[in-house]
Formats: C-alpha cells, structure tokens, sequence
C-alpha cells in the first residue's frame, strides 16, 4: 500500500539547452528535426534505456510487453464487457511477464488468448476499476468534510487498495493510526485496504510560478509549458497547459504570442485548460528542444498500465525524461479545488514543466500537473489527454 505526503510545486524561467528563450533566440537557434513515428520510438526506447539502467533491446521487449497487454486488454474487455476489466500491469524487470487484473472468473477462451500474447490472467479482482475509484472518492470526500485543508488518494490496482495523506491540521488527528482511529465506521467498514497518512509538510501545493512543447507565460514572466494541440467540435484549434497557470502568451521561435482562455477544468476530470492563438496550431509537439514530431494518437486511459514507461518534455527540465507509471486514478483537493483521474509517475520534473507534453513515440499519454510525494518519494503527476474532451469538450489533434 502506497502513503505519504504529494506536493505539487512552482513555474521558473525557460532554457533550450542552454539557450535562453528571449529576443534574439530565433536568429541562434539551431534547426529543428522532424522525426517521424518509427524514429520516434528508437530515439524515446534510448531515453528510456539510458534512463532505467537498461539496455536499448531491454526497453524495446517492455514495450513490446506494453503493446502485446493492451491488444489483450480489448480483446478481453470486447469478451467480457469492460466492466469486467480491472487494468493491466507491466513486470517491473523489462523482460518479465505483463499481467492484465479482471474482476470475477477468466474463461478459457480469454486464458488461452492471453497466453497465446505471453500475458498473464489475474482474475479474482475483489473490485471493478470503477468501484476502487469509488472506494477513493469516498475517503478523499470524508477526509474533506473533517476539515483538512489538503487531501490526496490514489488507487493503486495491484493491491486492490486505497492511499491517502493529509496535511496536518490543528484539532484534528496528527497521525495516520489517530486519523484511523476517529473515522466513522462507515468509512472503517472500507477495510483494510485504506492506507493513511498525516504530513506535517503541504500534502498539495500546485505549480504556478503554437503547438506542443513550447513555453507558457504570463505578461512576459515564464510560467508553464504548453501540452497538445487540441480542435473542438466546431473546427477551432488551440493548445492545452495546465488549469492552475493562469498564462495569457505562449512563445514561439523567440515571441511571445497572445494566448486567448476558451475554458479551463479543475475538477473531475483533472487539471488542464485551452486557449487560442493568433498563428496556427498544427498537430505537432516538441519531446525537447531540437525536435518536432507529429502527434499520432492519444493513449486510451483504459490502456495506462502501471509500470509503463513514458516521457515528458517540460521547457524548465528541457530534456526528454522517461519514467514509470506509479499509480492511477491520483486525486488532489488544495484552495484551488479538488482535481480526479490524476497518474502519478516516477519523478523526473521540474518546476515550470507544468502542463508539458507526457508521451510515447508520437501517442499522446497527458499533460503535466505537478511533482508529488508517495511513500516519501517524490512523484510527477499528469493530466490524462483522453480526458480533455470531457473537461474541455475539446481533442488532442492527430495526423
């Protein structure tokens, strides 16, 4: 069972390496690259190589793993409905066994499909995807209405469990066992799989401080990093950052740019905004500073996997990083209001990175939210893109 304090933190000034992004950056820049999707992936399995202590053919089976599990997955949830699907979970060594988790009984037919993947069946799931999330809901809200002032809980699937931390609040318990101790008994009756924590230090502080990539700002001063490019239903594009950045410029081969709010969400669906610009928006993002490639698909959140390993690029950082999937469905409630169905990664960010592309190859996985602890490890945590069209009513633009 994963505990322990999350922290969110703040926005400092771009840097493409180790070129500043002012005035006279776009008569020295050096040119751009395009990759298309198969470099793509060998430049990111390199990354990740390097990144992991791997060798390149290492992270190229735990990808093939990745990619094997999630054709199973929907063949699976086609067979039993997608209810039945609890998720999917990658071995931690690259060459080991992935795993997709089901709630109730495999039948043959799924078995003898999965093992024809090399995947493995763990049914007998105590809780759907959709019940551990609820069994999260109704802790994060109880542990609200007591009066803490910050609250974070995640779900993590392979333990069918629930974490939650809180930041320690005057004249309400100071300790996980004392915060056990007074919940109501509707809420103990959750059973042990609630794991609780109590952190003398913020349990939630967000990050405050055209295409993908590129650098946010607010009247001059660098705050975020702009995530995708998105289109709504009636055909007008723009790019994403995250909701809490209050930018109003995005910059682009050395100008600021004026970038126009169209809607922003904190709120169920996580943490993210979109806004236009006065140039066009095409379907391209930057993995670092030298490279651009198209977008070619956005990654079903169904098809997240934990121990998954994806990158992200944040102009603070301003270096592709790759890390794992920790835990899903991460919700954070601070003044700012509560944000759901957060993913929380290996830490790998910075501050400023927020609202960056996070991706694999050329397939959009998110947006970047904050830097959290869990276990008293830090953690980076993403907005999920196949969400933006239900905060934003808003789509990731694809090639």
């Amino acid at each position: 069972m994963r505990t322990g304090a999350r922290m969110l933190v703040a926005a400092s000034a771009a840097v493409i390496l180790g070129v500043s992004l002012g005035a006279s950056a776009q008569a020295s820049a050096p040119a751009m690259t395009f990759q298309d999707e198969a470099a793509a992936i060998e430049w990111d399995l390199a990354v990740i190589a390097k990144s992991k202590g791997w060798t390149v053919a290492e992270a190229r089976a735990q990808h093939e793993a990745g990619l094997r599990l999630d054709r199973v997955r929907d063949a699976v949830a086609f067979r039993l409905g997608e209810s039945a699907v609890v998720g999917g979970m990658l071995a931690e060594e690259p060459l080991g066994v992935p795993s997709l988790l089901i709630k109730g009984t495999a039948t043959a037919e799924v078995r003898q499909l999965a093992a024809a993947s090399g995947v493995r069946i763990l049914d007998g799931q105590p809780y759907t995807a959709a019940q551990l999330r609820k069994r999260a809901s109704v802790v994060h809200d109880r542990l609200v209405g007591m009066g803490y002032p910050e609250v974070v809980t995640a779900v993590d699937i392979a333990t069918a469990g629930v974490s939650a931390t809180v930041t320690a609040q005057s004249g309400l318990p100071a300790t996980g066992a004392a915060l056990a101790a007074s919940l109501p008994a509707d809420l103990n009756d959750l059973g042990d799989g609630v794991a609780l924590a109590v952190s003398g230090k913020p349990a939630v502080r967000r990050e405050t401080a055209a295409f993908g990539g590129l650098r946010n700002r607010f009247n001059g001063a660098a705050r975020c990093t702009s995530g995708w490019s998105v289109i709504n239903s009636s055909g007008t594009t723009g790019v994403s950052t995250a909701a809490h950045c209050s930018v109003n410029q995005i910059t682009h081969d050395g100008v600021n740019h004026p970038l126009a709010l169209q809607a922003q969400h904190i709120g169920s669906q996580g943490d993210v905004e979109w806004g236009t610009t006065t140039f066009p928006e095409p379907d391209d993002f930057h993995p670092n500073g030298l490279v651009i490639r198209d977008v070619g698909a956005v990654e079903p959140i169904a098809n997240i996997t934990l121990n998954e390993t994806i990158c992200v690029y944040g102009r603070t950082t301003n270096a592709e990083e790759c890390s794992t999937v920790d835990a899903l469905d991460v919700t954070i409630t601070d003044s700012l209001g509560t944000s759901k169905r957060l993913v929380a990664m290996g830490h790998v960010t910075q501050p400023g990175d927020s609202g960056g592309p996070w991706y694999n190859g050329v397939r959009a996985y998110g947006s970047h939210v904050g830097e959290a602890s869990i276990d008293g490890e830090p953690r980076s945590v993403f907005q999920v893109a196949d969400l933006y069209d239900e905060a934003l009513a808003v789509r990731v633009r694809t090639t």
